[in-house]
């Protein structure tokens, strides 16, 4: 990084975030100020985000069985209570 500018590799190493907007405000808008200016790693991020969308909405179509949601329900917890102590 070189005086707030995010290099490629900063960039695409915080793509998966920024696709999922899981980044800092500062960090956002440092990797959309990177992909305005370069186009490979723009080119990159909009394969990503369109298949990322279309992931979700296939994986949004499926329903998990009834049981299986139980099972992970009560997994959930029991992990939940582990951690407690």
């Amino acid at each position: 990084m070189l005086l707030g500018f995010l290099f490629c590799k900063e960039t695409l190493a915080r793509l998966d975030d920024y696709v999922d907007r899981e980044l800092s405000p500062h960090e956002m808008r440092q990797v959309a100020t990177h992909l305005k200016i370069c186009a490979k790693c723009a080119r990159l991020y909009h394969f990503e985000r369109g298949f990322i969308e279309d992931m979700r909405a296939k994986v949004s179509e499926v329903q998990a069985p009834p049981e299986l949601m139980g099972r992970v329900r009560l997994a959930l917890r029991a992990a939940d209570e582990s951690a407690r102590g």
